[in-house]
């Protein structure tokens, strides 16, 4: 949720009656993405906002979100699971506040502001590895 405002300031003009957040798999995510794209593939996030009906008051939206992805990619670089899985959760939500990453430069346009954003929310204190099991870190 710490997200969202620094989304919103992308189009202020979208408003949220209901935003959902799914976790899933491999197999979950590529579900999705042959339901939504046509693509036979994984993916790290999926995210797609319906505009409200004539008469209705606010969008809805959903991310999806490949949590399996997000636990390998913990291997492959120095971020946690967390850090990398907040990464895919403002990747959702620019796109759902019109982000586009069809380009080079669009991509990393976005990046670098999803970046920005979760180090903003950092040095408002929030702490992304703060989910333990044991005395390890996820």
């Amino acid at each position: 949720m710490q997200l969202l405002p620094h989304a919103h300031r992308l189009n202020p003009q979208v408003s949220w009656v209901q935003l959902d957040m799914h976790l899933v798999d491999d197999a979950g995510i590529r579900e999705a993405h042959m339901a939504y794209f046509g693509k036979d593939t994984t993916t790290d996030v999926i995210s797609q906002r319906y505009e409200p009906l004539p008469g209705e008051g606010g969008c809805t939206g959903e991310i999806i979100v490949n949590l399996q992805q997000a636990l390998r990619a913990k291997g492959a670089s120095r971020w946690s699971c967390h850090r990398e899985l907040a990464l895919y959760i403002a990747h959702g939500l620019d796109h759902l506040h019109g982000g586009l990453d069809e380009t080079p430069s669009q991509q990393q346009q976005m990046r670098r502001r999803e970046l920005r954003w979760l180090r903003k929310l950092e040095r408002d204190g929030f702490v992304f590895d703060a989910v333990t099991l044991g005395k390890k870190v996820l």
